[in-house]
Order: C-alpha cells, then structure tokens, then sequence
C-alpha cells in the first residue's frame, strides 16, 4: 500500500448476494487497532485480524470467509468494471468457434496479450 494506515481511517467493503455473487453495496468501516502486521476494526468481523499489507482477512479454515477491505470506493468500482470485463471477454473467447476474426483482429489480441 502507498500510504500508511492509521487509527480511524475508513475503510471500505463491497458486499455480494451470497446465492447470486450480485454486487449489493458498500459497507464502511474504521480502523481501531494497528500492529505491525496486522489491524483490526470492531465494526467487523468480531475483531479478526487483517494484513496492513494486502487489507485482507484471510480465514485459514474456510475460504469463503475471506474478507478484501479497500482504502476508496473508486478502487472498489475498478475492481467491479475490471471482473465485468474479464468476463465478457471469457464469454467471446469461449464461443470463439462461431466468431470469426480477421488476421488483423487476431494480431491486436495477440500484440495486448504479450505485453
């Protein structure tokens, strides 16, 4: 992270339809404790641990309490933008046998992959 996290800073979470994985809003929360490792909110999680590092919690027993914190909504809505890209461009490429792309089109894909 580029700037240091300190006690009171806000954070920010996006919450997901558990069933559908539908983006739903955003919760904020307050930093109330920091080492030198990890901080920990009371807002949240029962006071779990997060790395300052990655702003991650991380659940050793089950994955799907995982928790990502983000320091602004901006990165949170590039976050969305970027996973709503990815997967229009995994459908295209997975029905890729009924497209038909010309050696231009087929080039360009090529040039933006090896860069």
């Amino acid at each position: 992270m580029n700037s240091k996290l300190k006690i009171g800073d806000i954070l920010y979470r996006p919450i997901f339809d558990k069933k559908t994985n539908a983006f739903l809003c955003i919760e904020a929360y307050k930093v109330d404790s920091i080492g030198r490792k990890y901080f920990t909110t009371k807002e949240l999680c029962d006071r779990k641990k997060f790395e300052i590092e990655t702003l991650k919690y991380i659940d050793k027993d089950y994955n799907h309490n995982n928790i990502q914190l983000y320091k602004s909504i901006k990165e949170i809505e590039l976050e969305e933008e970027k996973k709503k890209l990815k997967k229009e461009i995994d459908s295209f490429f997975f029905d890729y046998k009924s497209r038909i792309l010309s050696l231009k089109q087929l080039l360009e894909i090529k040039k933006i992959i090896n860069e």
